[in-house]
């Protein structure tokens, strides 16, 4: 489109993006692997204790738990020893990265657009879905335009909820993401569009985001999350 002339080294750029981005995805799926391996192993031990005799807490109170981290500390010969489940490691937090060059959302499979060559987001949801059979996906995009590249790529699937909170007026950009907007096929009602209009604060826009992202999340019990934090 107009806004996406081509230009010395776009396909550098554009592969440099899409690449960190896919490593991102990659060690994401890597991450969760690994947790609920962990986990797995830590309900395991749970449950032999109480086979046991000996009472420790639900699974998912010892997974919500958070306690600082604090340096070890040696068990006099007079102290009672340390509870078995010290031998198993707790199930590690959700994983996290960051990719500061990505989020180009607007881009489509036959063109650029909304200065975005490459849809990244795109490349590294399909990677975490091929990746993980059984994942289930959820993509907030919380940028001032409307993920219209990516609610288009996913409108018939429904492994993957789109959440789009964005500015919408007359003739800006890029004029989707309506809230009759909600997907196609199998992905009817995956598609979720929450447009505002002007001077929204940022109060009212927390409590919109926190209640819409709640209920999404509550209903959908995704494995993994995109968030495209835009501008």
């Amino acid at each position: 489109e107009g806004d996406c002339e081509p230009y010395v080294g776009v396909w550098r750029q554009s592969r440099a993006v899409a690449g960190a981005t896919l490593f991102a995805a990659r060690r994401l799926v890597i991450a969760s692997e690994e947790r609920d391996d962990a986990r797995s192993r830590w309900r395991a031990a749970q449950e032999r204790l109480r086979e046991a005799g000996v009472a420790c807490a639900p699974p998912d109170e010892e997974e919500e738990e958070e306690e600082e981290e604090s340096p070890p500390r040696a068990f006099p010969p007079s102290s009672p020893p340390p509870s078995p489940l010290a031998a198993v490691a707790p199930p590690p937090r959700a994983p996290l990265a960051v990719c500061w060059t990505g989020g180009r959302h607007h881009a489509r499979a036959d063109r650029a657009a909304g200065f975005c060559f490459v849809n990244d987001i795109v490349l590294a949801i399909l990677e975490i879905l091929r990746s993980a059979p059984t994942a289930r996906v959820l993509y907030i995009d919380s940028d001032v335009h409307h993920g219209d590249g990516v609610a288009a790529a996913f409108s018939s699937s429904e492994r993957v909820v789109t959440l789009s909170f964005h500015h919408a007026s007359r003739g800006f950009f890029p004029g989707t993401g309506g809230v009759a907007d909600v997907g196609i096929g199998r992905g009817k009602h995956h598609d979720i569009n929450v447009p505002l209009g002007r001077g929204v604060s940022d109060a009212t826009f927390d409590e919109i985001f926190r209640r819409a992202t709640s209920a999404v999340e509550r209903a959908l019990r995704p494995t993994h999350i995109v968030w495209q934090c835009g501008a």
